[in-house]
C-alpha cells in the first residue's frame, strides 16, 4: 500500500511529528493529493529558532495559512536578533486566530507586548525573558496579567525574575491548571492559590524569596495534586507547614543542590508519620539531598526509618544512600532510586572511598533487604589500614558489601607484602558477588593479588575489568578467571580487545562489553568480525543493549535538534563543510611523512606569508632582487646594437663569421683560466678540441630519438651505459640513459629515486 492510499485520519498523526518546514516545503509538493491534505491540515507547529534565517521565515509566512497554525515557538539570540521583527513584517499576528500554544525564549520586553496583545485563543504560554527584563517591569507586568486573564489559558510557564512575578495582580477565578515559576514570594504564592481554584500542578524552579510566614495561609489549595520544589532551602518545620497546605497531593518532588544539615537528614528520614497523616494520597515521591561536613553521626539512624514496610511495601519508595570521601571532603547523598540510572561501578563516585546502600525490589515484590556496594581507591585504603587512619561512618557496613570495585592508580609493587590480606579485616570478601578492577595504565594489579581476591571470595560470579589497551592483560586475566566465574564484564573495549577476549577466555557463561571506545564504529567492527567468524552474538548484543539504547536515544535527540534548527539545504552545506574540514585535518595529521611540528611550522610560515603586509614586503624584496639581476646583465652588453628584424637578404659566409666574432667579444670572463665553476668543462689538452670538432662534424646531423634511422647513436649510448654499470658492479637488470647536461642529470636521478620509493611503499619521499 502506498502512502497516497492512506486515509486522512492516518496521515494527520504522521504530520504531527513533522516540522512545519518539511510539511510545507517538501511533503506538500509531492503530489496534488498531498497538497490538498496539507492545505486542510490544521495542526501546524511553527518553530523559529535562533538559527532560522530570514529567508525561511519569509517563505513560511508566504506559504502558511494562519488559521492552520496551532503552535508558535520563537527563540531570540544575539546571532539572529531580528527574526521576530522579520516575522511581524511578513505576517499579521492577529490572523493566527486558532493559535493554542505560544513559546517565547530569551525575548525582549517589546517583543512580549507585540505578541500578547492580539492573541486571545491561547491555552499554553511559556515566557523566558532576558535578565534585564525586570528593569521595565512596568511594561512586562501588564502583558503577563493579560496572559493570565485569557479565558482559555491552562498552562503557564514564567522564567522571569521574582520582582516581575511578585508584582503581577492575579485575577479571580484564574483558569490555569499547570503553573511553572522560576521563583516568587510566599505571599504571592498564597495570592495565586487563592485565585486559582483549578490549579493542579505547581513547579517552583528556585526557592521562595523572603521568609515563609506561617501566619499567612492560602484560603484554598486543595485542588493541587502535583508539586515540584527545586533548589528548596527551607527549614524542615517550614517545609512541613508548606506541604500541609496541600493534603491532596499525589505526586511530590523535592530536590536541592545545596548542602543541607545532618539534622535535616535525620528529620527527613522520620517523615513516615508526617506523610501518613498529612499526605495520605501521595503515590509518587522523589527526592534528592546531600550533606557535606567533617564528622558524621550514625548513618543507620537515617537508613532504618526509611526501610520500614510503609516505605518499601506500602508505597514502594526505594532510595539510595551514598557516602563519598575524598582527600578534602566527605559527603552523604540521599536520593530516590529513580535518580540513579547508571550501573555499578559507575553508580558510585570515583574518590578515595565511595559506598552506597540501596533498597530495591525483586520483580513485582518489594525486597526488604539492602544492596551494599563500594568503590575504593586501593592504594589509599591499604595505606590507611596500615597506618590505622581508616575511619568512615559505620565501618561495620563493609561487612555487608556484595559489589566491590577497586581503583588502581598507584604501583602495586610499592605495597607491603600481603597488603591485600589487610583488606579482609574490614571487608568480608566471602560476601562478595561481583568484583571490578579499574586500573589506570601503566599500573596493574598483580595476578597473584587477583587470585587471592577470587580465592577469598568464592561466591563471586561476576568479574569486571577496565581494558587498558594491552591485549596481553586480557590473556593473563583469562588464565586467572576461567573456570572461576560465570560472567565477565570488560569496559573501554576496542575491536582488538574483543578478538583477544573471545579467543583466549573460555569457560564463562557470558561476556559483556561496556562503554565501547568510538561507540558505533567499534560496534560495527565487532558485529562484522563475529559474523565472519560465525560466532553467535545475540547474547553480546543483548548485554550491550543499555549502552546501545543510550547511544540510539542520544543520536535521535541530536538528529531532531538538527532537523529543528536547520533547513535541509543548511544541513547539506554543514555536512559538506564539516566533512571537508575533518578530511583536511586528518590528512594534515596522519597522511604525511614529515614531523608534525615541522608541518605546523611550515603551515604557520605559509599562512604568515599570505598576510598583506608580509606579502608586500616579499614583493618589494623580490622586485629589488630582480632589478639587481637585470642591471648586472645589462652592464655586460652595454653599447651593443641589437638586431630586431631579420635581414631582407642573407649574410655571406665571411660576414656571418665576422658577426659571430663580434658577439664573442661581449664575453668579459675567460673560462680557459679555470677560475669559473660549473659553467664550461675545459678540455685537458688542445688536441682534444680538434677531436671534439671532428666528432661533432661526424654526428652533428643526427637525432638520437630515431634509433631506427641512427643505430650508430643507439649503439654508442648502450655501450656507454653498460660500461658505467660494470664500473658500479651492476648485473644484467641494471639499465640507464644518457643526458644532455647537469640539470637533466639531476632531474633523472630524482625521478629514479622517486620511482624506487614508490615501489617500496613510500608515497611522499623526502628530498
Amino acid at each position: 500500500m502506498a502512502m497516497t492510499d492512506l486515509p486522512v485520519e492516518l496521515i494527520y498523526p504522521i504530520l504531527d511529528f513533522l516540522h512545519a518546514e518539511d510539511i510545507l516545503f517538501t511533503f506538500r509538493l509531492v503530489c496534488r493529493q498531498f497538497y490538498r491534505i496539507v492545505e486542510n491540515y490544521d495542526r501546524l507547529k511553527i518553530q523559529l529558532r535562533r538559527q532560522t534565517s530570514k529567508a525561511v521565515i519569509q517563505r513560511l509566512c508566504r506559504v502558511v495559512r494562519p488559521k492552520n497554525v496551532t503552535s508558535l515557538l520563537f527563540e531570540k539570540s544575539h546571532l539572529n536578533p531580528d527574526n521576530i521583527e522579520c516575522f511581524f513584517q511578513s505576517a499579521a499576528i492577529d490572523q493566527f486566530n486558532r493559535l493554542r500554544s505560544l513559546t517565547l525564549n530569551n525575548i525582549e520586553t517589546d517583543d512580549l507586548e507585540r505578541f500578547v496583545t492580539p492573541l486571545s485563543t491561547l491555552t499554553s504560554v511559556t515566557v523566558n525573558m532576558k535578565a534585564n527584563s525586570g528593569r521595565r517591569y512596568y511594561i512586562v507586568v501588564p502583558c503577563l496579567t493579560r496572559i493570565i486573564n485569557l479565558e482559555n489559558i491552562r498552562q503557564l510557564t514564567l522564567d522571569i525574575n521574582s520582582r516581575v512575578i511578585n508584582a503581577i495582580s492575579w485575577p479571580k477565578n484564574c483558569t490555569i491548571e499547570q503553573l511553572t515559576l522560576r521563583c516568587c514570594s510566599y505571599r504571592q504564592f498564597c495570592n495565586i492559590f487563592d485565585r486559582s481554584s483549578n490549579l493542579k500542578d505547581f513547579i517552583l524552579d528556585d526557592n521562595f524569596t523572603g521568609d515563609l510566614d506561617s501566619s499567612i495561609r492560602p484560603k484554598t489549595c486543595r485542588s493541587l495534586t502535583s508539586l515540584t520544589l527545586k533548589e528548596i532551602d527551607l527549614p524542615m518545620e517550614e517545609l512541613e507547614f508548606f506541604l500541609s497546605l496541600h493534603p491532596r497531593l499525589i505526586s511530590l518532588t523535592l530536590t536541592t543542590e545545596q548542602n543541607v544539615s545532618w539534622n535535616t537528614f535525620q528529620h527527613f528520614s522520620r517523615w513516615e508519620k508526617f506523610l501518613q497523616s498529612t499526605l495520605p494520597l501521595l503515590k509518587n515521591f522523589n527526592f534528592s539531598m546531600s550533606n557535606q561536613c567533617d564528622q558524621f553521626e550514625n548513618v543507620e539512624s537515617i537508613l532504618s526509618p526509611l526501610c520500614t514496610s510503609f516505605w518499601l511495601e506500602t508505597k514502594r519508595w526505594f532510595f539510595t544512600c551514598q557516602y563519598t570521601e575524598g582527600s578534602s571532603f566527605k559527603t552523604i547523598q540521599l536520593y530516590s532510586s529513580a535518580y540513579s540510572t547508571a550501573q555499578f561501578p559507575d553508580s558510585l563516585n570515583r574518590a578515595n572511598l565511595s559506598y552506597a546502600i540501596t533498597t530495591m525490589s525483586s520483580g513485582n515484590q518489594p525486597n526488604r533487604s539492602r544492596m551494599w556496594s563500594a568503590r575504593v581507591n586501593l592504594d589509599w585504603m591499604i595505606n590507611a589500614i596500615i597506618t590505622n587512619t581508616f575511619k568512615v561512618p559505620d565501618q561495620h557496613y563493609f561487612r555487608h558489601v556484595t559489589c566491590l570495585a577497586f581503583d588502581v592508580d598507584a604501583n602495586p609493587e610499592w605495597w607491603p607484602v600481603d597488603a591485600l590480606q589487610e583488606i579482609s579485616t574490614w571487608i568480608d570478601l566471602s560476601q562478595l558477588h561481583e568484583i571490578w578492577i579499574l586500573e589506570t595504565s601503566p599500573y596493574e594489579l598483580q595476578f597473584d593479588d587477583i587470585k587471592f581476591l577470587l580465592a577469598q571470595a568464592p561466591q563471586v560470579r561476576t568479574f569486571g575489568l577496565a581494558y587498558n589497551g594491552l591485549p596481553s592483560r586480557i590473556i593473563h586475566i583469562g588464565s586467572v578467571v576461567s573456570g572461576r566465574i560465570d560472567h565477565l564484564k570488560i569496559r573501554d573495549a576496542d575491536i582488538l580487545c574483543v578478538k583477544t577476549t573471545l579467543e583466549y577466555i573460555k569457560h564463562v557463561s557470558t561476556i559483556t562489553f561496556q562503554q565501547l571506545i568510538d561507540g558505533s564504529t567499534v560496534l560495527a567492527d565487532i558485529i562484522g568480525y563475529l559474523t565472519r567468524q560465525n560466532i553467535k552474538f545475540n547474547k553480546i548484543l543483548q548485554d550491550y543493549e543499555p549502552q546501545l539504547n543510550f547511544f540510539r536515544e542520544k543520536t535521535r535527540l541530536f538528529n531532531e535538534h538538527l532537523i529543528d534548527s536547520f533547513s535541509p539545504l543548511q544541513l547539506i552545506t554543514i555536512t559538506f563543510l564539516v566533512t571537508t574540514i575533518c578530511l583536511s585535518v586528518y590528512q594534515f595529521l596522519f597522511e604525511h611523512d614529515d614531523d608534525l611540528f615541522a608541518r605546523i611550522r611550515q603551515t604557520l610560515f605559509t599562512t604568515a606569508r599570505r598576510l598583506p603586509f608580509v606579502q608586500r614586503k616579499i614583493n618589494e624584496a623580490r622586485a629589488a632582487t630582480l632589478k639587481s639581476v637585470c642591471d648586472d646583465m645589462a652592464k655586460s652588453i652595454a653599447g651593443h646594437e641589437f638586431t630586431t628584424v631579420l635581414p631582407q637578404q642573407g649574410l655571406s659566409q665571411e660576414k656571418l663569421i665576422q658577426k659571430l666574432e663580434e658577439y664573442r667579444k661581449l664575453e668579459k670572463f675567460s673560462f680557459q683560466s679555470g677560475k669559473i665553476s660549473g659553467c664550461v668543462y675545459k678540455l685537458a689538452k688542445p688536441d682534444m678540441t680538434e677531436i671534439y670538432n671532428k666528432v661533432f662534424a661526424l654526428f652533428g646531423e643526427t637525432n638520437p630519438l630515431h634509433v631506427d634511422v641512427f643505430p650508430d647513436i643507439r649503439t654508442m649510448e648502450a655501450e656507454t651505459v653498460r660500461c658505467v654499470a660494470t664500473m658500479f658492479h651492476g648485473d644484467t637488470d641494471v639499465c640507464g640513459t644518457m643526458t644532455s647536461g647537469g640539470t637533466e642529470s639531476i632531474l633523472m636521478a630524482c625521478k629514479t629515486y622517486r620511482d624506487l620509493a614508490i615501489a617500496k611503499g613510500i608515497s611522499k619521499p623526502e628530498m
